[in-house]
């Protein structure tokens, strides 16, 4: 990890660790995965208690950007709560489980976190048959 990203990720930990409303703080993608060059971004995810992340529906501010912590580096991502990651886990698409591979917790009040970030990556190999049964039909009907 560039010495920029881990900065800027022990600076996300000091500004949501304290919050009450703040689960866990996952950094996922380039970063996490281990394959980040110098002009990559931070992503992460703040998971929220269920009644913080209902407020942030409400007002419409599923995602946040603290690009203030470290000069260059933009810094961002989503607010998701718990049942975003379940789902994600039992039957999330390809992109969601490719951004979790190597997902990194920073802070978690959740103890059964780990468990289920190491799920969502998984492909379901149980579904490959019907996924691509599926898009050869979407292909042929145009």
């Amino acid at each position: 990890m560039l010495p920029q990203h881990r900065t800027a990720i022990e600076a996300l930990r000091r500004r949501y660790e304290a919050d009450e409303n703040v689960l866990a703080l996952i950094v996922v993608g380039s970063v996490a995965r281990g394959d980040a060059g110098p002009k990559s971004d931070v992503d992460a995810h703040l998971v929220v208690t269920d009644a913080e992340h209902a407020r942030r529906v409400e007002r419409g501010e599923l995602g946040f950007v603290a690009d203030d912590l470290v000069p260059g580096v933009h810094v961002g991502g989503g607010i998701v709560d718990m049942a975003f990651l379940s789902d994600a886990a039992e039957r999330g698409p390809e992109p969601t489980r490719y951004a979790f591979v190597k997902a990194l917790p920073v802070f978690s009040r959740v103890a059964s976190l780990d468990a289920l970030l190491s799920r969502i990556p998984v492909y379901p190999e149980a579904e490959r048959d019907w996924k691509m049964a599926r898009a050869w039909l979407r292909c042929e009907l145009g």
